[in-house]
């Protein structure tokens, strides 16, 4: 299907406000910044624009707020040179009641924000304003957790990165596959909710201080430690050190660690890593580098060829194909048996 077919089809589905028919539709690696339609405009503009009517605006929240959820941009700007507009009139008086919101360089953080604007000004009823005043606040909250990041002085980095290398004051030994590695029990209990509650049991990991990731290579342990310390490493890991990072971080609920090393691991797929890659996404939920991933494997010869000769894991499989995908290949499904 084209991609004007799958914004066609999209379009329809939000202007129905059938939530559970765009989850259904919207694969991995759906396109959220294809433009379309009569306005030329992405599915999230459209989105908003949807709410402007009473008869599309029941369920118009839900269906943003999972929009966003998805990969749609609050921040995608239409071009400077657009033509169209937005505009909302009442039937019996158009002249008298038109409101006009351009297209040109808004995102739909902006545009919502423009509709909230222009209904200020004219006294066109409680509902929508309300209702343009919830869009906003749920795209901006969006917005803001896309560039939840601060800088930070030079100067800092380096502090916490002597506090990692001050091995002699570190108080936690995790027992890797290579060996030992050193840490500072208040960081580790600061960061992850998981490893305060080992580090403050009365287990070994709380009595003795000391945690064993056997399974864990200690290059991987240590990009952990020093994402932790400043979330950054002067290391160059590959993608197999990332991803034991990865796995630790998720195990251990350091949300902000797993947040950037996903975002790193965009840039590491290739035909070599994408099978291990890939599997990590589909496994943990990691829906963004699932959808990097899925859009890799669709345009590369050599991942469609190992899809075809079942030589991918499952999870792969189905990240690649949809839910449909058999649980294990060339398997017959054994006969239910009811009770």
């Amino acid at each position: 299907m084209g991609t004007s077919s799958k914004f066609n089809a999209m379009s329809a589905l939000i202007r129905l406000g059938d939530l559970p028919g765009m989850q259904a539709y919207a694969a991995v690696d759906f396109d959220w910044t294809q433009v379309g339609g009569d306005e030329n405009i992405t599915l999230l503009h459209f989105a908003i624009d949807c709410g402007k009517k009473s008869s599309t605006r029941a369920n118009n929240l839900p269906v943003i707020e999972w929009m966003l959820k998805a990969g749609a941009d609050p921040e995608q700007e239409l071009p400077s040179d657009h033509p169209g507009c937005s505009h909302l009139c009442k039937r019996w008086d158009k002249k008298g009641t038109m409101i006009k919101v351009r297209y040109a360089c808004q995102s739909p953080i902006s545009l919502a924000a423009a509709w909230v604007e222009a209904l200020r000004k004219v006294d066109w009823g409680a509902a929508t304003m309300k209702h343009f005043s919830l869009v906003l606040s749920v795209i901006a909250t969006a917005a803001s957790a896309k560039r939840h990041k601060v800088a930070v002085h030079q100067a800092v980095m380096d502090r916490w990165e002597s506090a990692r290398e001050m091995t002699s004051t570190h108080n936690v030994t995790f027992e890797t596959a290579d060996g030992a590695i050193t840490a500072h029990d208040h960081i580790l209990m600061a960061a992850s909710p998981v490893l305060q509650a080992m580090l403050q049991s009365t287990m070994k990991e709380g009595q003795q201080k000391q945690i064993s990731v056997a399974d864990s290579s200690g290059t991987g342990v240590s990009l952990l430690l020093d994402m932790l310390y400043t979330s950054s490493t002067r290391t160059d890991p590959d993608f197999k050190t990332m991803l034991v990072a990865l796995d630790l971080a998720h195990r251990w609920q350091v949300q902000d660690v797993v947040k950037l090393l996903s975002e790193a691991l965009r840039d590491m797929i290739t035909t070599d890593s994408f099978s291990a890659i890939a599997e990590t996404a589909a496994l943990k939920g990691l829906d963004a580098l699932a959808r990097c991933c899925a859009a890799f494997g669709a345009k590369t010869a050599e991942v469609q060829a190992m899809l075809k000769n079942g030589s991918l894991p499952v999870s792969v499989q189905r990240l690649l194909q949809g839910p449909e995908a058999p649980s294990q290949q060339g398997a017959v499904a054994k006969k239910r048996r009811t009770f």
